[in-house]
């Protein structure tokens, strides 16, 4: 009598263990399934970021103000602003070069679209006159024979992008 009732125990205790074990594996599963993927930011969010580090390129530490402000402007959080830029200044680091093209790029973006704000407004007054302040003449900018704004010599592409 004792040895069929330690044999049914005994057998209760294995389904036991392997209906545990089972539903272990289901909830792990479901967990692993659950955690949040990895996704990068829309191409506006990372132009703002980009343009807020290059344009702070000595000092690339945003105040939490700024983070705020970012953060609301690139619809993320501010957890996420602060993981960018210290992704970003580490990344900075290790390919200075690779990146000073970038931070190149982002000098001249900003510098054109200041001087199309301040052509705009100079082109209000005297439309038939070239800028003084016009950005022909900042490095990186060729004038070709594109149809152009301002003085003449910028293509419409490069100020209304």
């Amino acid at each position: 009598m004792v040895a069929i009732i330690h044999r049914k125990f005994s057998s209760i205790q294995m389904q036991l263990k392997q209906s545990t074990c089972e539903a272990v594996m289901i909830l792990r599963s479901r967990f692993l399934d659950a955690r949040r993927k990895r996704r990068n930011f829309n191409k506006q969010a990372t132009e703002v970021l980009n343009e807020y580090f290059y344009s702070h390129l000595s000092n690339p530490y945003p105040s939490e103000e700024a983070k705020e402000e970012l953060a609301k402007k690139c619809a993320i959080t501010v957890s996420q602003v602060s993981n960018w830029f210290g992704n970003k200044r580490i990344r900075y680091k290790k390919n200075i070069g690779k990146f000073q093209e970038e931070a190149n790029l982002y000098a001249v973006k900003t510098a054109v679209d200041a001087a199309n704000v301040s052509a705009q407004a100079s082109q209000a007054n005297s439309p038939a006159t070239p800028n003084s302040d016009c950005v022909h003449s900042l490095p990186g900018v060729e004038s070709n024979s594109a149809p152009s704004c301002c003085c003449r010599r910028i293509p419409c592409t490069l100020l209304h992008t």
